[in-house]
């Protein structure tokens, strides 16, 4: 998780059904505008499946590279987060 928001890549996770909320619950912000996290619920293959057809949806989507730029204030929020999180160990129990 913390590889791409270092490198500034936006990113979905396949995980379990509560990544979403436990990201938020650290200070980071989800990239809504370009993957849908509601895939709670479903058995690990059929996340898989969804995030497959999310990528090739924005493959073909004409206007991506717009929505890549529309997502530079969230990717360095999460950034700036991450760097001032690193010293602290308040957020230990959650990970």
């Amino acid at each position: 998780t913390y590889k791409p928001i270092f490198a500034g890549v936006a990113f979905t996770q396949i995980s379990n059904a509560h990544f979403e909320d436990m990201f938020k619950e650290l200070g980071f912000q989800p990239y809504y505008n370009l993957f849908d996290y509601n895939v709670k619920g479903f058995n690990l293959i059929n996340q898989i499946d969804i995030v497959v057809n999310q990528l090739s949806l924005l493959k073909k989507d004409k206007h991506f590279s717009n929505l890549m730029k529309d997502q530079i204030p969230i990717i360095k929020y999460n950034q700036n987060h991450l760097r001032n999180i690193t010293d602290k160990f308040d957020y230990l129990k959650q990970i």
